[in-house]
């Protein structure tokens, strides 16, 4: 018997990726304001950049929704990670300590998000099985055994693990197909078999 619950949360968060863009537009705001008024030699890229990082602003705030889809938020990460390899590189070039690293960070925070974020959308699930509760990766330990587990309950959309060893986990998740007395009533049996099994000094 296999019992599968899908997680509500995303992933990556919403939040998360919003934060990165108006990071990386207030970094090229500023980094476009300094050459503009300071740089004799590229002052039109100064400008340039100034207006990419106000638009991106903008966009960031205004049409929120839009940006953080999948297929505009990667085209819009790979136009940000190319700018910033841009500055990275004249910076190396001309010397300039704190820009390089500063886009040295950012470019290498963008390229891992282009990769990251891709998952957003990915669905989570937690399985619980005979075998244990097999949970999202990222967690401590991916297997919860049986004999680990004090407790589990499904209330009101929250799934609760209480483990032996004092962690609760929990999460919240979607309506399933199959009935909670039921699901819950196969976990307190697993966990009353596998009671003989624990160490000793977890009685």
């Amino acid at each position: 018997m296999e019992y599968k619950l899908q997680l509500v949360e995303e992933k990556v968060k919403q939040q998360q990726v919003t934060a990165l863009h108006l990071i990386t537009s207030l970094a090229f705001l500023g980094a476009g304001a300094i050459i503009f008024i300071y740089n004799y030699v590229i002052t039109y890229w100064g400008l340039a950049l100034l207006i990419v990082a106000l638009v991106l602003l903008t966009l960031t705030i205004a049409k929120n929704k839009q940006v953080t889809t999948p297929a505009n938020n990667t085209k819009l990460r790979i136009a940000e990670l190319i700018i910033s390899l841009a500055l990275l590189s004249y910076s190396i070039m001309q010397q300039w300590r704190f820009p390089m690293g500063m886009f040295g960070v950012l470019s290498a925070v963008l390229a891992f998000s282009i990769f990251w974020e891709r998952k957003t959308n990915a669905a989570q699930f937690v399985i619980v099985s005979e075998e244990g509760i097999d949970i999202p990766a990222g967690v401590r330990k991916k297997l919860l055994e049986w004999t680990g587990v004090e407790e589990v309950l499904w209330r009101y959309g929250t799934l609760s693990i209480d483990c032996t060893d004092n962690h609760l986990y929990q999460w919240n998740v979607q309506p399933a197909s199959f009935d909670k007395d039921t699901f819950e009533a196969f976990c307190k049996k697993q966990v009353a078999d596998n009671l003989e099994k624990r160490p000793k000094n977890d009685w």
